[in-house]
């Protein structure tokens, strides 16, 4: 067998392998594009708040809710709350000072009225599946096929470093065996019109895997790296140029004392804006493992294609720990912060998320119609060797007669 037989094989072997998690993660990711527009569309009654006028400060809005139920604490909140939009708040069980174990809250998000502190809703955003839990659903669905603990991510992983090597399988099994190589090679590139249904299929798999190439190898690549980043993608981006840490990926014992307080974090976070440049503060999250509060600094309505900047604190003495900026730092910095924006589609704003829409509905298609020409291949092979044994099985019956 030449090179090219082994590598139809491949191809189509891989293809096979993979086609079901690649049309899951199409349809998945088509939707979650436009996450935050679905989700906010679905639950209008979560999303908006009725209360106008003056917002609370972060800290009352903590305590509203702390005192709404004693089994919780909360461990992220919007510094900047705005009239009209509920803040988002991400809780925590506390542990029941009797049995040292956690409560059971059935829920683990808060969608809270800023200007009142009252409770609009809460979800759970690991149930399923109502409408107040489906785009959190799509979203664990895309990334982990929610199976427990790391196992679904890893699988994922796997099938993206499938995916990315059948892409530039697939690319070179369309390139032309003879010259002229363009005049040979242009018919690859198009649907032939009035073409029977294997033949369609066929321009529609080759053609659209050639015309969204370069989307689709880097919507595999950007899988491996989100994915698989401490096991592959991290190991390989430190081989080739220096990595910053964040305090989060660095060992560090917590500075003894008393929690600083919410407001004194958005002080300071504030005050950091103002002497960087960045929007006000937005989302901040306590991690108490670490003893780290990471802000981070979202300009809703301007453009952030690289993401938002972070400001990572000491939730005892506040002291700045780091300030990451998207675009700054080393190369290895650029390349641990590029896969999100560019797998999202984001890096390139509301085209560029169309274009990531539009390519997830592609790959469907791809592992739709690359299923469909190994079945009718399979089906045809399947009937040439039937025919071919009636033929010997008469040819035999004839020379049995004869003799």
């Amino acid at each position: 067998m030449d090179v090219r037989g082994i590598l139809v094989r491949l191809h189509r072997w891989v293809g096979l392998t993979i086609a079901l998690f690649l049309v899951v993660a199409g349809l998945t990711g088509s939707v979650l594009v436009f996450r935050d527009e679905v989700d906010e569309w679905l639950n209008p009654d979560l999303f908006s708040s009725p209360g106008r006028g003056a917002v609370l400060e972060p800290s009352a809005l903590k305590q509203a809710v702390e005192r709404t139920d004693p089994r919780l604490i909360v461990a992220a909140l919007p510094l900047t709350p705005t009239a009209g939009v509920a803040a988002r708040m991400f809780v925590q069980p506390r542990r029941d000072e009797a049995t040292g174990r956690p409560y059971v809250l059935g829920f683990n998000e808060i969608f809270v009225d800023p200007v009142d502190g009252r409770i609009l809703g809460r979800r759970d955003i690991a149930g399923c599946c109502d409408r107040t839990t489906l785009v959190p659903f799509i979203y664990r669905l895309h990334f982990s096929l929610h199976l427990p603990g790391r196992w679904g991510v890893w699988l994922l992983g796997a099938v993206s470093i499938l995916w990315l090597l059948d892409c530039f399988v697939g690319a070179w099994l369309t390139l032309p065996r003879h010259r002229p190589f363009w005049r040979k090679w242009r018919p690859s590139w198009s649907i032939k019109p009035g073409a029977g249904s294997y033949r369609r299929n066929l321009d529609l798999h080759r053609a659209g895997g050639l015309w969204l190439w370069g989307i689709l190898a880097m919507l595999a690549l950007t899988s491996v790296a989100l994915n698989l980043r401490r096991e592959v993608y991290l190991p390989v981006v430190a081989l080739l140029s220096d990595v910053t840490p964040t305090p989060f990926d660095l060992p560090r014992r917590r500075t003894p004392g008393p929690l600083l307080p919410i407001d004194d974090i958005a002080a300071r976070a504030r005050a950091a804006a103002d002497a960087k440049g960045w929007p006000a503060p937005g989302p901040m999250f306590h991690s108490m493992a670490t003893g780290v509060v990471m802000v981070r600094f979202v300009d809703r309505g301007g453009d952030q294609p690289l993401g938002a900047p972070r400001l990572y604190l000491d939730d005892v003495d506040g002291r700045e720990l780091m300030a990451v900026e998207p675009g700054r730092g080393t190369a290895g910095d650029l390349a641990l912060n590029l896969p999100l924006p560019l797998h999202s589609g984001r890096i390139a704003g509301m085209p560029g998320r169309i274009a990531i829409a539009v390519a997830g509905i592609v790959v469907v298609m791809l592992g739709i119609t690359g299923t469909i020409i190994w079945w009718k291949k399979r089906a045809g092979r399947r009937a040439h060797a039937m025919k071919k044994h009636s033929t010997r099985s008469k040819t035999l019956s004839a020379l049995r007669i004869s003799s």
